[in-house]
């Protein structure tokens, strides 16, 4: 019930707000046929008194790169061990579910990457390693806030996601430190794509770029 002018997608924000999870997680369904126009009155979908079914789908965070299509998936809360979700309201951030903090999207090919709440992908938390392995994909905190992401993956290769490694071309030739996915995913296509650096993720506190600090 409510407003004639209600749009599908307010009604699947309302229904989020009251079960606590992001919008896109939420999927109403008339008569088995799942609803998609998010900006069509409710009046023009369904008849009078109509009764829906709502569905909660399982969901990854994932970022895509529009123009190298790069994906990347797995952010994983450094503090508490949970996957990261995407944040409420515009920018495409992703902020940690237990309230330890958050980033804006990252940047790949000079532009902030798109983030979904994506059910094609079914990633699990991957709590990060005692023992610090130089070859793979760090810590990467906030200087400030101490906020920190762990076991960053891409997610071109493989839906399951592997795990970024150093790649010791740059810290040979730039004395800079690179992470890249293993298979070479998104890399050698002349847009500078693929990479994951200090100054890809930025902290949601506003002070600093997420960096490597254990090594």
């Amino acid at each position: 019930s409510g407003p004639a002018s209600t749009t599908l997608g307010s009604l699947r924000v309302e229904v989020a707000r009251s079960l606590d999870i992001h919008k896109q997680r939420v999927r109403l369904a008339y008569k088995s046929e799942v609803l998609d126009d998010d900006n069509q009155p409710l009046r023009a979908l369904l008849p009078t008194d109509a009764s829906l079914t709502v569905a909660v789908t399982a969901s990854s965070l994932v970022y895509k790169c529009s123009t190298c299509g790069w994906i990347l998936g797995g952010l994983t809360c450094a503090e508490c061990g949970r996957l990261l979700v995407l944040a409420e309201g515009e920018g495409g951030g992703a902020s940690c579910p237990e309230g330890h903090g958050g980033a804006e999207a990252p940047l790949c090919c000079g532009e902030h990457m798109v983030g979904d709440a994506c059910s094609e992908y079914q990633l699990d938390a991957q709590p990060h390693r005692k023992d610090v392995d130089e070859s793979l994909c760090p810590r990467w905190s906030c200087a400030s806030c101490d906020f920190g992401i762990v076991s960053v993956r891409c997610l071109k290769c493989e839906s399951i996601g592997a795990e970024l490694a150093r790649n010791g071309f740059f810290e040979r030739c730039f004395c800079a430190y690179v992470w890249t996915c293993q298979k070479g995913c998104s890399r050698g296509n002349g847009s500078g794509g693929g990479l994951l650096h200090d100054g890809t993720f930025k902290c949601a506190c506003g002070a600093n770029s997420l960096a490597c600090h254990e090594y």
